[in-house]
């Protein structure tokens, strides 16, 4: 079970997916699992992205990745 109170006291965000009764049918999850690597590889997934760093400021990009109010992930390329 999931204590939401501290959820909000500890600003977490929780972020899952629920297949429901697909969950046991093994075939219609990875069929699920198959259309989401697709539309990855297609660009049709949306990830928001809050800002990029190069590994060379990876402590930089640790510190924004903490950072509390930051909208999406922070990338550390290389």
């Amino acid at each position: 079970m999931v204590d939401a109170e501290y959820l909000l006291l500890h600003r977490i965000t929780l972020i899952g997916c629920l297949l429901g009764p697909e969950w046991g049918e093994k075939q219609i999850a990875r069929d699920l699992v198959n259309e989401l690597m697709v539309m990855a590889a297609k660009g049709e997934l949306i990830v928001p992205i809050d800002s990029t760093f190069p590994l060379e400021k990876v402590v930089e990009a640790h510190q924004r990745a903490e950072t509390r109010g930051r909208l999406g992930r922070v990338f550390i390329t290389v």
